[in-house]
């Protein structure tokens, strides 16, 4: 075999006995090719009518265009026909009557200035070519008018089609005698620029997302995705944005079914207008709360943005319950300091002494790395390091969030609870360190199984605290439902009762332990089952107990 000297693109014969395959067969893509053919046309409106002819159901699809001058054009797949103005701004396929590949269909139309039309009938099995096509003379004044067989599926879609089909569409259609209503494409934007012959319109909040389309082509709608900007902690404020496509020829469509686009220069073209104008619609905002990648984004194309406004959330002390840091109110108009994750039993720790939010000459705030790289933020002192001294009989024990070690120390009382919390200060000298030193009155470090009694907990000597404040730090340190066969309720009840008896222990001894440990069983297990009105009278011993019941006096 010789091979060939060149080569050149070419298009096979055989692909017009595969043009069947070239479109899904739907009554929406029908409408959406004649309607644009219609447009590139001049037509004015479309007529939209079905009617019964000869015992058949039909669409009738008319418009008030300039017509087609050769009938031969209408089935030569690849070659639009369209003179050249209409070429350079719409680049039209030559493909789009071939939608109707499979129907049978009646096409006439006549062109402006012809004295005559004609008429050709195209049945569904000649569209794979090999069957002459007679053409007549017909009567239509001008314009172009396809007839199409409808089966029971297109009648039963029909309605829903045309309403998609005519709701961006820039032409009147008139379907069953009525006026299609239409809006336009970026009716609910909050700013609209014009670029390139494309009109952006941005919208904030949810507004374009709960749309299933970004990008028309003169009522062709199609997903696209182009550049979003979402702010930190403002629900509603999630810049998106929609693009309308007025004159713009190298912005393309995929053929032939042009459901989506073409991946092109033109296309990162218009992705980087769309930054750009979703950064000046939010430089209209008196504030923002832009993540400072996107801050500093904005810069390096050219838009100055002032930086995001200064709030931060409250730090509030997580629990075992809940190991993800919980958010508190908004914090803004008064010094701020940064707390970051520490586990819980230190977080709740500290909490005895920094909830009050001015210990540390500051208010104590989560953070939000979505903001480093503000100056604002930047500059924010931070809690570098927690760590707790305990105290007894003159022996001295660290704790932090390494845990404590040696592990060879019992709960009770102790001398002294030191929380020593190192502050970095980066707007002050290099390795700015300060730290602030604060007794506690009590200190619980949980152990890997979450029991009360497993716990390690520590309480000054002379500290006032009631048992309920340490079940309460136990229940914080401590308490995680794992999903025990009983249920959170059980679990949790089993808990604080058995937080009680610790904490009762430990703070009011042995005797006192007992005793409330008795109460909460006869108030929780028997109290209930006495009647009204009526009087238990128990005495017990380890091995026997008497009661009666009788009649309150």
């Amino acid at each position: 075999m010789t091979l060939p000297a060149s080569i050149q693109p070419s298009i096979s014969q055989a692909l017009i006995g595969k043009v069947t395959r070239l479109f899904n067969g739907t009554v929406t893509d029908v409408l959406n090719e004649l309607f644009q053919n219609a447009r590139r046309a001049g037509a004015t409106q479309i007529i939209v009518d079905t009617a019964s002819r000869g015992g058949t159901y039909v669409l009738s699809i008319r418009d008030d265009g300039v017509g087609i001058a050769d009938p031969a054009s209408l089935l030569a797949l690849g070659d639009s026909g369209w003179n050249s103005a209409i070429m350079a701004r719409e680049d039209p396929a030559g493909m789009g009557v071939f939608s109707l590949a499979g129907q049978n269909v009646a096409v006439r139309s006549c062109a402006r200035g012809n004295s005559r039309g004609w008429r050709v009938a195209i049945p569904a099995d000649a569209w794979e070519g090999g069957i002459p096509l007679p053409v007549e003379d017909d009567a239509i004044a001008y314009g172009t008018e396809f007839a199409i067989e409808l089966d029971d599926d297109w009648q039963n879609q029909l309605l829903g089609a045309v309403t998609r089909a005519t709701r961006y569409f820039p032409l009147p259609v008139r379907f069953r005698g009525q006026i299609m209503a239409s809006e336009d494409f970026l009716a609910e934007a909050d700013h609209v620029e014009i670029w390139n012959g494309c009109r952006i319109g941005i919208y904030r909040g949810d507004r374009s997302t709960s749309r299933y389309t970004t990008v028309n082509f003169h009522g062709v709608s199609v997903r696209c995705t182009l550049p979003d900007v979402r702010e930190v902690d403002h629900p509603g404020h999630h810049w998106t944005a929609r693009v309308d496509i007025i004159d713009a020829p190298n912005l393309q469509l995929v053929l032939p079914a042009r459901k989506e686009m073409v991946e092109n220069s033109a296309l990162k073209e218009l992705r980087a207008a769309v930054e750009g104008t979703l950064y000046r619609a939010i430089a209209q905002e008196s504030e923002h709360r832009l993540p400072f990648r996107h801050w500093h984004r904005a810069k390096e194309i050219g838009i100055d943005l002032p930086e995001a406004t200064s709030w931060l959330y409250a730090w509030v002390a997580r629990s075992a319950e809940r190991e993800s840091p919980i958010r508190g109110e908004p914090v803004s108009n008064t010094p701020m300091g940064i707390i970051d994750g520490f586990p819980c039993d230190i977080e709740r720790a500290a909490a005895q002494v920094l909830r009050a939010g001015s210990a540390l000459g500051f208010r104590p705030v989560r953070p939000l790395p979505a903001f480093e790289g503000y100056r604002w933020y930047d500059t924010l002192p931070r809690v570098a390091d927690v760590v707790f001294d305990i105290v007894r009989n003159g022996v001295s024990r660290r704790f932090d969030a390494d845990g404590f070690d040696p592990h060879d120390w019992k709960s009770g009382r102790v001398s002294t609870i030191t929380m020593n919390v190192t502050i970095d200060c980066p707007d002050e000298a290099a390795d700015a360190l300060v730290v602030h030193s604060f007794p506690l009155d009590m200190l619980v470090h949980c152990q890997e199984d979450n029991y009360p009694e497993e716990a390690m907990i520590f309480v000054r000597e002379d500290a006032g605290i009631a048992p309920d404040a340490l079940v309460s730090l136990l229940e914080a340190c401590c308490f995680s439902y794992r999903g025990d066969e009983d249920g959170w309720d059980c679990a949790y009840e089993g808990f604080i009762s058995e937080a009680r008896h610790v904490a009762a222990r430990l703070l009011l001894g042995e005797e006192a332990a007992l005793i409330e440990r008795l109460r909460t069983t006869i108030r929780d297990e028997l109290l209930w089952m006495i009647p009204a009105g009526r009087r238990l009278e128990l005495t017990a011993t380890s091995g026997d107990m008497t009661f009666a019941v009788d009649a309150t006096s």
